[in-house]
């Protein structure tokens, strides 16, 4: 399966509804003593059986209020998508078969589709920048970009794969930290890009691999 495959995969197929939680409709008479008891901080409620529904924010000293468009989504919206609005909007409804049925929160980032999604994001980018050097830096010439440390590990792990009869590049042996090195220090590599890209944006892959550690380590991820 090619990269492009594995990515489509991950944005595509993960949707909102392997995350959402059902929503309990509650009454005017209802909805607080219900946000308390669940220790829900939004909870969904209507006056009448054919008005529109109403939401409450516990903590958010506001009346009830209509919910409005922009904080609804489909079932099948990609979870991508749902990640990149949960950071402004803090919590989505979910429609489902023409009627909202479902509530997302920033605390359901936690569970397991999210890191599994986030894992499989991480490793593709780690696969795809391997892909990158290796088109770039001809007879592992990458390897003169390397610490004579981190030569040594790479070779160690390189070493251990060939005798266990793995077919491997030395490129495959490299770590979040080496791909960042190296991309820092290629200029050729950094000019393959479409558009210019600075040292510090290579900060970036120092996160990832934190982020990876985390989830590999099954840590509470830090929330926005």
């Amino acid at each position: 399966m090619s990269v492009k495959q594995l990515k489509s995969l991950f944005e595509d197929t993960i949707t909102t509804l392997s995350i959402a939680e059902p929503i309990s409709i509650q009454t005017p008479e209802t909805y607080e003593e219900y946000s308390i008891i669940s220790n829900y901080d939004t909870v969904v409620f209507k006056i009448k059986e054919d008005d529109a529904l109403l939401c409450w924010d516990r903590f958010n000293n506001e009346k009830p209020r209509p919910i409005k468009h922009s904080e609804i989504v489909t079932d099948s919206t990609p979870l991508l998508a749902v990640v990149q609005l949960l950071v402004k909007k803090k919590r989505l409804f979910v429609h489902e078969r023409n009627s909202i049925k479902y509530i997302v929160t920033l605390s359901d980032l936690e569970k397991m589709p999210v890191r599994n999604w986030l894992f499989g994001l991480i490793s593709l980018t780690e696969m795809e920048l391997k892909n990158l050097i290796d088109r770039n830096c001809i007879n592992d010439s990458f390897l003169d970009l390397l610490s004579v440390g981190r030569r040594a590990e790479s070779k160690k792990l390189y070493d251990k794969k060939v005798k266990s009869n793995s077919e491997i590049k030395y490129v495959t042996c490299l770590q979040y930290c080496d791909i960042e090195t190296i991309l820092k220090k290629s200029t050729q590599i950094q000019e393959s890009f479409r558009r210019k890209y600075s040292k510090s944006d290579c900060n970036i892959l120092s996160e990832a691999q934190k982020l990876r550690d985390m989830l590999a380590h099954a840590q509470k991820l830090d929330m926005p």
